[in-house]
């Protein structure tokens, strides 16, 4: 009976330690997320951003979103890489102050810190009627944090140089370089046109089924098919040329030396044409049907596509 007695006094002594060490764990937690919000750079999350601008020098790169995803308004309007924007956003609004050095912005330091004027700025606008600047200046001696100011906020603070790396981007960083939209599960014609030579002509009827003209019934090899198909469509611009050409025989698209047509199941067509090779670029000068801006493709770009049928077609060994 004592023995009795003692467990349960001992069961109730653990319950009630174990309820204060709960209590105090959960204030613990409570005050680190607490801080952890409080070291916060923006006070909204990436998704609430609606609009972009990067300013660095003389140069500005703004965008916008929309429907449809983000558009590069400036210095070109063209559609945007959206994983790329997304990823920026992500690693941006979501970095942390890594220190404060200064409560007050004393303006010897601001030059000092390479931040009048800053290496680069970025302005945010959300959908809740947010508006907010964060500028950068130069690194710290280690190279690891950078010095930045907040728009409305009289402190300079340290971040993580990722952060500055993060927002440092290029036009081309956050451009779509998609050379085809079309899906090749949802072509029902590949049309593959050489100059000067036969074109090749592959025919997807129906699901799991795929021809090509020229090639015995039941000899088209689906593995090599699917490989030109993807090849294409995995393929990404290499650089961007002329936004506005003149003439495209000074690219050779005048007659190019390749058109490959797509014509997808709902009967809308795709065009790409390649010209000539820029030895120096190291690639093939490309445009779609339909656009007018000029681009580079990867020199290795041709050796994906087949030179004639026979070499779709699955091979005696």
């Amino acid at each position: 009976m004592r023995f009795f007695k003692k467990t349960i006094f001992w069961l109730i002594i653990l319950s009630v330690l174990s309820g204060i060490f709960y209590f105090f764990d959960e204030k613990v937690t409570d005050k680190e997320i607490a801080e952890e919000e409080q070291r916060r750079i923006f006070a909204f999350e990436p998704a609430d951003v609606i609009s972009i601008e990067i300013s660095k020098s003389d140069s500005v790169i703004s965008a916008k979103k929309g429907t449809a995803g983000w558009v590069i308004e400036k210095p070109v309007m063209a559609y945007a890489d959206q994983v790329a924007v997304s990823d920026m956003l992500n690693n941006t609004v979501k970095a942390k102050i890594d220190g404060v050095l200064f409560t007050e912005t004393p303006v010897d330091k601001l030059k000092e810190m390479g931040l009048e004027p800053p290496y680069i700025t970025i302005s945010l606008k959300t959908s809740l009627g947010m508006s907010t600047s964060l500028s950068l200046g130069d690194r710290g001696p280690t190279q690891n944090v950078a010095f930045a100011t907040l728009s409305g906020d009289k402190r300079i603070l340290r971040v993580h140089a990722d952060v500055r790396s993060e927002i440092d981007k290029m036009p081309y960083d956050l451009r779509d370089k998609t050379v085809v939209a079309t899906d090749p599960k949802m072509v029902k014609e590949v049309d593959i046109l050489w100059n000067g030579k036969q074109a090749i002509t592959i025919l997807h009827p129906q699901e799991n089924i795929w021809d090509v003209e020229g090639v015995l019934k039941g000899k088209s090899d689906l593995t090599k098919i699917l490989d030109t198909l993807y090849g294409i469509k995995k393929s990404k611009v290499k650089a961007f040329i002329d936004e506005n050409p003149q003439s495209l025989s000074t690219y050779g698209l005048d007659n190019p030396r390749l058109k490959i047509k797509f014509i997808d199941n709902k009967n809308l067509l795709e065009t790409l044409l390649i010209g000539e090779k820029d030895k120096k670029l190291r690639g093939f000068f490309a445009k779609r049907g339909g656009d007018r801006n000029v681009f580079l493709l990867e020199e290795e770009f041709l050796d994906g596509v087949p030179d004639e049928a026979t070499d779709l077609e699955v091979k005696e060994k």
